[in-house]
């Protein structure tokens, strides 16, 4: 985020390509329940580090990040989505 805010302040701008990838906007769409799948990651992590046996820091980023990733899926198709759907029906 702090390297998005200096490259937009310094005037750069992004290759085409960049500015238009749907990947990267559905990031921007989930950086929110990415924030609060935090909170349940390292658990998880440290379960399956344990499974496996085999641990080292690489390992536990690596894990944590992908079981962060797949909590904020979870939480932002099945919570975010149709609740702001439902709100934003309500609120018109």
């Amino acid at each position: 985020m702090f390297v998005l805010q200096i490259v937009t302040l310094a005037g750069m701008q992004f290759p085409m390509w960049m500015q238009n990838s749907r990947l990267i906007r559905y990031l921007c769409e989930i950086s929110y329940a990415f924030f609060f799948a935090q909170f349940f990651t390292w658990k998880s992590t440290m379960f399956i580090i344990a499974k496996i046996g085999f641990d080292t820091n690489v390992i536990r980023i690596v894990f944590s990040f992908l079981i962060c990733m797949m909590i904020a899926i979870v939480l932002h198709e099945i919570f975010e989505k149709p609740l702001t759907k439902y709100l934003l029906k309500r609120l018109s």
